[in-house]
């Protein structure tokens, strides 16, 4: 009986001296554990005030549209409507837009498949701002949600005189005037860009331009592969603009470089990231070698390029991203060989997305697997580089170096595993950790640049976290 008390206080002594540890260890880690509450606390915080001014923001636009469509006929042509879908509102946080995003695949939907009930954007328990019906509106909801109020359109040039091509893009009509370019006064361009540059231009911060070469003129098959490269790629989501200047009159580089300032110059940018297709990827390819244009290009898309490979390709300084499709009947998919050579001697990273499926349409390639996230990626990381360039450039030996605005916005659309390899806390995101402490905002900085290059190397894939 002794023995079997004894072994009873035994183990009762062992479990007590393992809670006792436990709660030590609780003890000593609680002030982690509670900043890291606070810290979540913090950031829920921050998501709840930005959806509650995205509501605010859908209500007052919703409610101003019902103003005008009251003075107005809503008979809008229905060739009028975009062909890509940008999610309403410039609030491109995937926790507090989630409810939207819904709302607006909802919205867009085919009018057989959209609930008949009347929805209200009005608070709890409050009088309802606005009610609609979708069938009743259905003429003011473009299918790709960038949508502006017909009383912002109305007033402006470059939407009133635009071609029933930009209209239906999304876009708005500008007169390129580029000089030096023979028997060619202007050059038309469409120009799409981000709902609140476009409402409130001195405030809204833009992450980038993409300038499109494509050598087919404005019709009506480009605007369906184009319309659907923007709804893919979700570029207006993030801030950036889109170019596609009508350069089909043109065969000379020097002319497309010409074209290509001038779009850099009316969009308001430093930089650009050039994009082409077919023939007007191997002159894309072309002109981001030459001298002129080599600081104004922070990354090239080629998609399928004519052959033969421009031997100024060698010189290419940025990054490079190639999308080919082995069923491409227009550039036959084995010339991809022959520019992956060359592309390859260069100290520039080279990234190579070669596809089973998608011909020699860019919307359909989009299609395959992860292809338009890693065009957004793509696309994101060049133009990062680029403004960390100048912003370190401009910023010299100072010791006030700080992270601009526009450089957090790119930032956020980063996976934010890279954060650990710059030295910062994953959780926090990539913004974060080149933020902060002077003394290590540079160091941080160019650390970011030179991971960005290898991550596009290795071909845009999930990495673990590092440390500093």
């Amino acid at each position: 009986m002794a023995f079997e008390a004894q072994k009873v206080a035994e183990e009762a002594r062992a479990k007590y001296e393992a809670s006792l540890e436990t709660l030590r260890t609780f003890i000593a880690e609680y002030p982690a554990i509670s900043r890291r509450v606070d810290e979540h606390d913090g950031r829920l915080n921050v998501l709840e005030s930005r959806f509650a001014d995205l509501r605010r923001e859908i209500s007052d636009v919703i409610a101003e549209t019902t103003r005008v469509s009251k003075r107005s006929s809503l008979d809008t042509p229905t060739d009028s409507i975009p062909l890509h879908v940008h999610r309403l509102g410039e609030f491109r946080k995937r926790d507090s837009t989630h409810a939207t995003n819904a709302a607006i695949s909802e919205a867009t939907a085919p009018v057989s498949e959209r609930p008949q009930s009347r929805v209200s954007f009005a608070e709890a328990g409050t009088e309802a701002v606005w009610r609609y019906s979708f069938q009743e509106h259905e003429a003011i909801f473009p299918v790709h949600g960038h949508w502006l109020p017909p009383h912002v359109t109305a007033n402006r040039a470059s939407f009133q005189e635009a071609h029933q091509f930009a209209k239906q893009l999304g876009g708005r009509l500008v007169k390129l005037l580029p000089e030096g370019i023979e028997d060619v006064e202007s050059v038309d361009c469409v120009l799409v860009e981000p709902m609140g540059k476009i409402l409130s231009p001195s405030e809204y911060v833009s992450t980038g331009l993409i300038v499109c070469l494509d050598g087919a003129a404005h019709e009506s098959e480009l605007l369906e592969e184009w319309g659907e490269v923007l709804k893919a790629t979700k570029w207006l989501d993030s801030g950036i603009s889109f170019a596609l200047p009508d350069v089909s009159n043109l065969a000379a580089a020097e002319d497309l470089e010409r074209v290509v300032e001038a779009v850099i110059k009316q969009g308001g940018f430093q930089t650009c990231i050039l994009t082409g297709k077919g023939w007007g990827a191997q002159l894309a390819s072309e002109i981001a070698a030459r001298p002129r244009l080599s600081e104004r290009v922070d990354g090239v898309v080629l998609v399928a390029p004519e052959s033969p490979v421009p031997q100024e390709c060698r010189q290419i300084e940025m990054p490079v991203m190639l999308i080919w499709a082995n069923n491409d009947e227009v550039s036959p998919f084995n010339e991809i060989r022959a520019w992956y050579e060359v592309l390859g001697e260069r100290r520039a990273p080279t990234f190579v997305k070669d596809l089973e499926d998608g011909g020699h349409d860019l919307a359909k390639l989009l299609k395959q697997g992860d292809t338009a996230s890693q065009v957004l990626l793509f696309t994101v990381s060049c133009l990062l580089m680029g403004s960390l360039m100048i912003t370190m450039d401009e910023a010299g030996n100072s010791d006030t170096l700080q992270l601009s605005e526009s450089c957090a916005r790119l930032c956020d659309e980063l996976p934010c595993f890279l954060a650990g390899h710059v030295g910062g806390d994953p959780e926090k995101g990539v913004a974060a950790a080149i933020s902060g402490d002077a003394s290590r905002v540079k160091r941080r900085m160019q650390r970011l640049a030179s991971s960005l290059r290898e991550w596009i190397q290795e071909g845009l894939q999930e990495r673990a976290s590092a440390t500093e």
